[in-house]
């Protein structure tokens, strides 16, 4: 029997590698709504698609005369959120790609293709959240990715100190993120032959969708991971606010790991109220509008040396006569999630830069690149097979009882 077939590589190649990055065309920076193209020029004659990489740099902005937040981009998918559309054409324009609702298809893949490795990798990546210990739940509230306001990439850690500093647009940083796309061809493992070169034309999602609060101070999510209300005395047997009475600061719980300045989610200049856990109707606030946060800090000696956050507030201000004492059951939210719903008037933007498309380049033999031009010349054709996929929108009647949808 012989073996030179086992020892031989008869189909092997010498490929050489090298990662180069492909500028945007249209702009230096982006926001809401705008469109970025990024072409792949034939230079480019081979890459490995699975290899390759949005990059770019994301900046969260405060809406102007409004009051602060901790606020993110979606903790599941991160900066996929912004891509709201993706095409991909050939330079000469005929269209390879077309996801609509880009964003929408990528939650629903993360959402399946996920294990503790992919999260970790995407954290890193992506700008997406996860669960930490740092603000875990102690009222039996379920988990939430959406709590790490310790580690977050958008902006900087709070040091664990008593602090009167108002947050503010300062307190956000460029989050520097590395986008795999997912569209058919960038998710093939096959090389791509890219003799007709490719245009990327990216839209952007508008600002209103991107942003997510805290878990920790929103009313309509999950109430229970909020911080809960001590006392106003702070001491071994805590007292009530109230309706009426005038206070200058009020103490926090330990529960769900309020232990420490830079645990705790809200920042100095946040306006909050307080709601009821027991019956959600029962909101608390001042008479005038909301409370205003104005220091952060942790007293040792409170509950008996036990030691709690005590939070200042505003010029001794009243607990409104609306029929709420503020008890033990009670936890703040953020007053920018009012009673209900978002405030709508709240629109925070968001910039992105420096967007350059990384490529794994492949260098083929001039042999292999000649073969193949041979082919072609007498006639062949080059078939690239890859998967792709399309959302499509229907619209209902609020009145509609069965939904008629088409597959196509």
């Amino acid at each position: 029997m012989s073996s030179a077939g086992y020892w031989t590589a008869e189909d092997k190649i010498p490929i050489g590698q090298s990662k180069v990055a492909i500028p945007s065309e249209n702009g230096l920076s982006y926001g809401g709504g705008q469109k970025i193209d990024i072409t792949i020029g034939r230079d480019v004659q081979f890459f490995q698609p699975k290899e390759s990489y949005l990059k770019c740099d994301v900046k969260i902005s405060l809406p102007s005369g409004k009051r602060p937040t901790r606020l993110s981009l979606d903790e599941y998918i991160g900066g996929q959120v912004l891509i709201k559309d993706l095409r991909v054409y050939t330079q000469n324009g005929i269209l390879l790609e077309e996801i609509q609702g880009y964003n929408t298809a990528v939650s629903v893949m993360y959402d399946y293709e996920s294990n503790g490795n992919i999260r970790n990798k995407r954290e890193m990546t992506e700008g997406t959240m996860s669960a930490t210990s740092f603000y875990r739940g102690t009222d039996s509230s379920t988990q939430s990715d959406n709590v790490n306001h310790v580690n977050s990439p958008y902006y900087d850690r709070v040091a664990n100190s008593d602090t009167t500093e108002v947050f503010d647009n300062d307190d956000y940083v460029v989050a520097k993120l590395l986008l795999p796309l997912h569209t058919g061809i960038f998710q093939n493992d096959r090389i791509f032959p890219n003799t007709m070169g490719l245009r990327l034309e990216i839209i952007l999602e508008q600002t209103n969708v991107v942003f997510r609060q805290l878990d920790s101070v929103n009313k309509n999510n999950r109430t229970t991971l909020n911080p809960r209300f001590h006392s106003l005395n702070g001491s071994k047997v805590p007292n009530t606010w109230a309706n009426g009475a005038n206070a200058g600061a009020f103490y926090v719980d330990r529960s769900n790991h309020n232990i420490g300045v830079e645990n705790f989610p809200f920042v100095v200049g946040e306006t909050i109220r307080f709601v009821d856990t027991k019956n959600f109707t029962h909101i608390a606030k001042n008479n005038a509008s909301d409370f205003i946060i104005t220091g952060i800090s942790a007293s040792a000696t409170a509950d008996d040396n036990k030691g709690l956050l005590k939070i200042d507030i505003n010029d001794n201000t009243p607990m409104a006569n609306n029929g709420s004492t503020v008890t033990q059951d009670f936890v703040l939210f953020s007053a920018i999630t009012k009673a209900a719903d978002l405030d709508v008037s709240y629109e925070p933007t968001y910039e992105v830069s420096n967007v350059e498309l990384i490529l794994q380049k492949l260098e083929m033999p001039d042999s292999y690149k000649a073969q193949m031009n041979k082919q072609m010349k007498e006639g062949g054709s080059m078939v690239y097979d890859f998967l792709s996929y399309s959302n499509f929108r229907h619209s209902m009647l609020s009145s509609d009882v069965v939904a008629n949808i088409i597959y196509r």
